[in-house]
């Protein structure tokens, strides 16, 4: 359940009406992504046509599969996105997570995964580095620009059953005991190091365009 709901001026009309239609006849509820490592002669492997990736297998391993001389191996594999090798860390968040992350603020739920070889390319995707954030650090700054300013002391907190319960002024001081042990279980180095990696991306971030919350809901009476 969301109190709050959000909208985004970069995605039209019709593609939210072209989302909800899937959605009730429960199209694409699973969604499969391929982002190719940019490497050299690609061509030589592989074939992208829309979002349909023909995959050629080497020579050396059809000689080995002792094929004559004019055959050949393709396999051919269908993708509801494939992220073209050239793209970047903006696009991919803005053209594959972005909507997901405004449909989480109107609460729907969302899981991502994310699967690859060793050195694909995973981290990068995911974390991504102090220039180039990742999927993870864009959602965050999406998520919580796109949220009204949230009081420093909590009125209220979720809990495991989906709804909330009201914190008293007891519930704060406890949670913040909690969130200072949990905290203090990491070295200072490593806090400080994750700290200005962090405020890095937040900064290179902070130009970026965020969803609008609908100022009607902001008095909502819990």
């Amino acid at each position: 359940m969301a109190y709050v709901r959000a909208s985004d001026p970069s995605f039209s009309k019709n593609t939210s009406e072209e989302k909800s239609e899937k959605i009730v006849n429960n199209i694409d509820h699973y969604q499969v992504y391929l982002r190719i490592k940019g490497v050299e002669n690609l061509g030589e492997l592989y074939e992208i046509e829309n979002d349909i990736l023909l995959c050629r297998v080497p020579t050396e391993f059809q000689r080995a599969r002792n094929l004559e001389e004019n055959e050949s191996i393709t396999r051919t594999f269908k993708f509801s996105k494939i992220i073209d090798p050239n793209s970047n860390q903006t696009k991919l968040f803005d053209e594959v997570i972005k909507e997901k992350v405004l449909e989480f603020i109107n609460g729907s739920n969302c899981t991502l995964m994310s699967y690859g070889a060793s050195g694909s390319g995973k981290t990068f995707t995911i974390i991504g580095t102090k220039e180039e954030p990742g999927i993870i650090p864009r959602s965050l700054e999406y998520l919580f620009r796109t949220l009204p300013t949230l009081p420093e002391v909590p009125l209220i907190k979720p809990n495991a059953s989906g709804g909330i319960s009201y914190m008293t002024e007891a519930d704060c001081l406890k949670d913040k005991i909690d969130r200072q042990i949990l905290l203090s279980k990491h070295t200072n180095m490593d806090c400080a190091l994750q700290k200005q990696t962090y405020e890095a991306m937040q900064e290179r971030l902070s130009n970026e365009l965020v969803g609008l919350i609908d100022l009607i809901l902001l008095n909502f009476q819990f």
